[in-house]
């Protein structure tokens, strides 16, 4: 073994090491005050890390490491087709309620539904999403789970080992598929909306109205965007913002919409997974919602400003950008998910390897047409090449 591949293999183990074992921690954080199994846990991730790594890397000179990405991808749709979450979210539960109502001829927003838990939960969530969900009826998990085996699908026939394993074997978003929320899809909208920017300027800024008019939270990665594409990105964005959220606004009113992102931030009673989280855990005094929303909005205005003049002055990466305004945004305030971060995990995933500089263990395929679709998938870049 030379040292280039000793190099490739730690590359690879700890990317997949990382990645798996930070999802663990996240879905059940829990684990972090009992050492002793997480020891254990990190035992077993380490080898199975090393063993995926062993693989593609001693498997890239004989040709055969496209049969451990086959084994990473058969590993991730068992994974989530036997997972069983420690929780469970209603958000696909409001999301069918709002269907019905719309297809019933009413308004879906601006009133509360009582098939939430707690009860009374808006649907905070743009027309887009409508639209995605309404021709499957009840099947809405089926559409997130399908949707997050093709997302693995098209990761594994990239050939890329370290986002590939990644996507698949991290517990956190694999939960996701199978657990009732939406992040799934919208991760695929946004990875969608991004690899277009990287092409055509205004219709990746159409698709990123789209992304954000499915989940708001894509409107994270404008700025960003703008800073490196201009006002082709912008235009673009005006114009599916247009078309994602004009009928609605036409149909039902700006107040009914308005009114439901309102409530979706009063209706969680505790403070959980968030800087008022945090807060109250080391005060041990009760925080104030009201506070904490404007930290929030302070927060995610100022790392939004921050990023577009940082990237207007130097090179940095769009995803990196935008993560960085979507993560303060979110868990800087009163109440977050932990999925929130399922959304933003195919961008990720599709540049950890060349965040990394395992690229050039890139699997290549054993038939001619796989070859050509993986090399196709490569040549797809995230956002806006900076221009010179």
């Amino acid at each position: 073994m030379t040292r280039d591949h000793l190099g490739g293999i730690v590359r690879i183990g700890l990317g997949v090491g990382v990645s798996v074992w930070l999802g663990i921690i996240l879905l059940r954080p829990r684990l972090l005050g009992r050492p002793d199994f997480l020891v254990d846990l990190t035992v077993v991730g380490v080898v199975a890390a090393v063993t995926i790594a062993a693989g593609i890397v001693l498997g890239h000179r004989r040709g055969i490491a496209w049969v451990f990405m086959v084994l990473i991808a058969l590993a991730g749709i068992g994974f989530r087709l036997g997972l069983h979450p420690p929780e469970f979210s209603d958000v696909l539960d409001v999301t069918e309620a709002a269907v019905a109502r719309w297809l019933a001829g009413g308004n879906p927003y601006g009133i509360g539904y009582a098939v939430t838990i707690p009860p009374g939960s808006p649907f905070p969530y743009g027309p887009v999403a409508l639209l995605w969900y309404a021709p499957f009826g009840s099947a809405t998990q089926s559409v997130e789970l399908a949707t997050g085996i093709a997302i693995l699908m098209v990761l594994v026939l990239r050939g890329r080992p370290v986002g590939a394993a990644a996507y698949a074997l991290s517990p956190l978003v694999a939960a996701a598929a199978v657990d009732g929320s939406n992040d799934t899809s919208a991760g695929l909208f946004l990875l969608v909306a991004l690899l277009a920017l990287g092409r055509f300027r205004l219709v990746g800024g159409v698709l990123l109205a789209l992304a954000a008019g499915f989940k708001l939270f894509a409107a994270a990665w404008l700025l960003p965007a703008v800073a490196i594409g201009g006002w082709r990105v912008l235009g673009g964005f005006g114009l599916g913002s247009a078309v994602a959220w004009g009928p609605a606004a036409l149909a039902w009113g700006v107040a009914p919409i308005i009114d439901s992102f309102r409530r979706a931030l009063h209706i969680q009673p505790d403070p959980a997974y968030s800087l008022a989280a945090l807060v109250e855990a080391i005060s041990g005094r009760r925080v104030s919602r009201e506070v904490f929303l404007q930290v929030r909005l302070i927060a995610g205005a100022g790392t939004a400003v921050a990023v577009f003049v940082l990237m207007r002055i130097r090179r940095v990466d769009l995803t990196i950008g935008g993560l960085a305004i979507f993560v303060v945004t979110l868990y800087s305030g009163y109440w977050a998910s932990h999925t929130y971060l399922v959304m933003a995990a195919p961008v990720v995933c599709w540049e950890l390897d060349r965040w990394l500089g395992t690229s050039r263990w890139t699997v290549r395929w054993p038939l001619s047409p796989l070859r050509r679709l993986a090399d196709r998938l490569g040549a797809l870049r995230v956002g806006p090449v900076v221009e010179a």
